[in-house]
């Protein structure tokens, strides 16, 4: 019995890992669309909020604060 994917697609015959390679290409494809789509939605939204423009420092601010939220969030669920 097969113990990995490696072993199960060298089984498979050259038809049976052709479609299932054009599966993965299409699914990869798909992915890529979607986070375009994503990135895309983000980007709109920034403009709107006027958020488009942070300089670097403003954003690593940002980060740093949401990070220090995030420890807070930790420490309180530990101590409960």
């Amino acid at each position: 019995m097969p113990a990995s994917v490696n072993e199960i697609i060298r089984e498979l015959s050259p038809a049976e890992r052709k479609k299932i390679e054009d599966r993965a290409a299409e699914l990869i494809a798909e992915e890529m669309g979607s986070r375009a789509a994503v990135l895309r939605v983000i980007g709109e939204e920034s403009k709107r909020k006027g958020t488009a423009s942070l300089s670097s420092r403003q954003i690593d601010r940002i980060i740093k604060a949401a990070r220090a939220q995030k420890r807070i969030g930790r420490k309180r669920r530990a101590t409960d």
